[in-house]
């Protein structure tokens, strides 16, 4: 799983202090400002082009990361020849697609099948 910074993507809500997620980045992570390498080294558009396949699910409703955030990443991936496959999962939001029990699991399944 990627860290994304939301702030300077310009989510709304993200930031510190902000969204859950952001407590948890930073407590995983420490602040940009107290450890500015972790975040560069954890940001997926720094590593970009990936040198492996890259295949993302998205939730259609995902209010966490908005789908034109991952949407932004593949598109620049893709202008650097990356390997990149978006799946946006219909009606689904961010946590649906971690629960095996949600009705989105046989998409991370399918997608999963597909690597192997």
């Amino acid at each position: 799983m990627a860290v994304a910074e939301y702030r300077r993507a310009g989510i709304p809500g993200g930031g510190w202090p902000g969204t859950f997620d952001d407590i948890r980045v930073r407590d995983f992570l420490g602040s940009p400002d107290s450890a500015p390498a972790a975040w560069r080294a954890a940001d997926p558009v720094r590593g970009l082009p990936p040198r492996v396949p890259v295949r993302l699910v998205h939730g259609e409703l995902d209010h966490e990361v908005p789908v034109s955030v991952t949407d932004a990443y593949v598109r620049e991936a893709r202008r650097l020849g990356a390997d990149v496959t978006l799946h946006v999962v219909p009606g689904a939001g961010h946590y649906s697609l971690s629960d095996p029990q949600s009705p989105a699991w046989p998409h991370i399944l399918v997608t999963l099948d597909g690597l192997v």
